[in-house]
Parts: structure tokens; C-alpha cells; sequence
């Protein structure tokens, strides 16, 4: 090629992709034959291994959901193209300096596979690797079913060669499409228009580059789908135990050294429970008297007033069982303790008796000096 500037030019007069458009168009007619008009088909080209095997392939890709399995794709490509005696030998040119019979048929079926599988990445089994992996061992001469002509020639030879579909189903993990989710239904949603259909990339311009990121891209994807398993499974196994504990059984942060004698006594009962108080009672008194507190330059909050906060109990601590990490980072314990405290504006005599301190380091305090309580780390969903 002379310059970029014509690739797709170039590209265009190959007629590779009108090749492949007119073969898919072929494939989808047929099967809606098959499929809607409950028709019988003949296919047959001039020899009768070529643009046959090509059709009559595409045709149960499209119509059977089996086909597009990892192995009943392998038992597709073993039926219809080495025991139907497709001349791989002759037509890849294994051999062969000059052969005029050389020609890519089953390549352009596998490229025709793949615009498949472009299109409706979800309904097939195996992923582009595979069909990569069929094309470069359909020239590479490494395993023997691409070697003949006949599947005479290959019986004659078995014990000598390799068998290619053994060596697929023993690294079948290396050939699975992660998205795979099928419908069940015949695949008439594909498109055989050439303004539908793609260079194949991967096969014709394929860089380390772009494979080392869709390696990347496959394995995240895969690595996704088997946590996803194992959360069905533990899911399926029975209820989640949580690591939450009762307000009785949890230990309160230490109170402050002007009510350290209050420190020894029992835990309260929840505030939320109703031998405590209403909630009613605290939204009317906390709205009736609170405590407008405004910040230089955060957003104005209110307080409950000294006569709402002496009806708390006098030790509290509320623990709660946090499902993200984020939360994770919030603090685990409330605390809220009575301490003495002297108002400004009252007498000395007074300020002896003690009341709640409303500031927001004793409202709000901060990370305990003991370790904070593990929590359970977060599952996939």
C-alpha cells in the first residue's frame, strides 16, 4: 500500500467484503426458509465442497443454538468440513508453490462466523480467539485435520498427526466468551448489509497493542463472572451470617473524667425502643427549644436544646453493620455522655449543676483509641 490515505480504498477493491456480504445474505435467506416458511433447500455450488459447506454452516449457526457452543461449533467445522472432504490441501496450498485450486474457502467462512459474532456477541459460546486460533492452523500445517483433502487421507494418517479439536477442548478456557448469555432464538437480528459489516481487525490488522488490551479487557470480564458465581452459590447455600451485635452486648466509648463515676453503670435501653421515649415527644420539644448554630462558611444545623438531650440515656452506643466500603470509613460507635457544664449567661451558683454538653466534639466524637470492630468485607454482586 502507497500511501494511508487509500486503505480503505484499497480495502474496497479487494471485494473481500462484498464476498462476505453476499455470503451472509445467502445464509440468513436461506434459514428463514427453513425457519418461517417451513420450506426444504437445496444447496449445492459446482464442485459441492465449497460454497456448500460455507452456506449449509452459516445456516446452523443461525438456526441452532447448539452450533453456537464451544464444542457443538467444533462437531459444526468436523461435519460439514472434514468429513464432508473439503480440499484443505489443495485450497490452502500446503505444499504447493503454484496450485491454481488455492483458495481461502474456509477462512471466509470463519471470517463470516466472526461478523457473526460481532454483531451478537451474547449469543455465541466461544470468542474471537478461537476463530483466530482456526484460521493461523489452517495454514500452520500443526494439526492434521486441516492436512487432507479426504477424510480418507486423514484416517490413513490419524495415528501420525495431531487432532486438533482434543488440543481446543483441553485449553477451552483460553477460547470462552465471558458474555455469553443466549437467547435461544434463530438469529435473525444479523445483518448482511455491507454497511453492517467490518474489517476483521483482529486477523487482517491485528497489533500487539490492541491484543494486550483486549486480553486485559477478556480476563477482568472473566474474573467478574466467576465472583458473580460464587456469590449464587453462597447465596444458594443458605442465609448470611452478619457480624452485627445486639446494643446490649456493645461496649460504649469511655466517658469523660467529670462523669467517670457514671462510667460502671449498665447499658440503657435504645433510645429507639418505646419504654424509652416517643419519637413524637422529641420532635415537638427538640423543634419547640433548639439551638440555631450556624458556621462561618459550612451550612447552619440545629441542636436539641439542654431539656431534650437530659432525656437521653446517660451511656449509649449504637453499632450497625456497614455493606460498602465507604461506610466503612464512618464511625462505628455514637457515643453520648453526660458531662457538667456552666453556661455563660447563669450564676455561679448555677453553673454547680450540670447539663448536657451539646458541642459537636462531644456529639460527635472521634475515632476511639481501641481498634474499631472488624466488619465483614463486601460481596460481589
Amino acid at each position: 500500500m502507497s500511501s494511508d490515505s487509500k486503505w480503505f480504498k484499497s480495502v474496497d477493491e479487494t471485494g473481500w467484503m462484498q464476498l462476505q456480504s453476499l455470503l451472509i445474505k445467502g445464509a440468513i435467506k436461506v434459514a428463514n426458509l427453513l425457519e418461517t416458511h417451513g420450506a426444504s433447500v437445496v444447496t449445492h455450488c459446482s464442485d459441492g465442497w465449497d460454497r456448500t459447506s460455507q452456506i449449509a454452516s452459516l445456516v446452523e449457526l443461525i438456526l441452532d443454538q447448539h452450533s453456537r457452543t464451544l464444542v457443538g461449533f467444533l462437531a459444526l467445522i468436523n461435519k460439514e468440513w472434514c468429513r464432508f472432504g473439503h480440499m484443505f490441501n489443495k485450497r490452502s496450498g500446503h505444499g504447493c508453490k503454484s496450485n491454481k485450486e488455492m483458495s481461502p474457502i474456509f477462512h471466509q467462512f470463519v471470517d463470516a462466523a466472526w461478523q457473526l459474532l460481532n454483531q451478537l456477541p451474547t449469543e455465541f459460546e466461544f470468542n474471537e480467539d478461537l476463530l483466530l486460533f482456526l484460521v493461523e492452523s489452517c495454514y500452520s500445517c500443526r494439526f492434521g485435520n486441516f492436512l487432507f483433502n479426504t477424510e480418507k487421507e486423514f484416517m490413513a494418517q490419524r495415528s501420525k498427526v495431531v487432532c486438533i479439536w482434543s488440543y481446543i477442548l483441553h485449553h477451552s478456557s483460553a477460547f470462552t466468551n465471558p458474555l455469553y448469555h443466549p437467547s435461544n432464538e434463530p438469529l435473525f437480528a444479523a445483518s448482511g448489509r455491507l454497511r453492517d459489516l467490518e474489517m476483521w481487525r483482529g486477523c487482517y490488522a491485528r497489533s500487539r497493542h490492541s491484543q494486550r488490551f483486549q486480553s486485559k479487557a477478556n480476563d477482568k470480564i472473566k474474573s467478574l463472572k466467576d465472583q458473580n458465581v460464587q456469590f449464587q452459590h453462597l447465596l444458594k447455600s443458605g442465609p448470611l451470617k452478619t457480624t452485627s451485635t445486639s446494643l446490649s452486648s456493645t461496649p460504649s466509648l469511655p466517658l469523660s473524667s467529670s462523669s467517670s463515676s457514671s462510667s460502671s453503670s449498665l447499658m440503657s435501653p435504645s433510645p429507639f425502643s418505646p419504654s424509652s421515649y416517643s419519637s413524637s415527644s422529641l420532635i415537638s420539644s427538640s423543634s419547640s427549644s433548639s439551638k440555631r448554630i450556624s458556621g462561618s462558611s459550612g451550612p447552619s444545623f440545629s441542636t436539641p436544646s439542654a431539656s431534650v438531650a437530659s432525656s437521653l440515656p446517660t451511656s449509649l452506643s449504637i453499632s450497625a453493620y456497614h455493606s460498602s466500603p465507604a461506610s466503612v470509613a464512618l464511625s462505628s460507635s455514637i457515643a453520648i455522655s453526660s458531662v457538667s457544664h456552666s453556661s455563660a449567661s447563669s450564676s455561679p451558683a448555677s453553673s454547680s449543676s450540670s447539663s448536657p454538653n451539646l458541642s459537636p466534639s462531644s456529639t460527635c466524637p472521634t475515632t476511639p483509641s481501641t481498634s474499631p470492630r472488624k466488619t465483614r468485607a463486601p460481596l460481589f454482586l
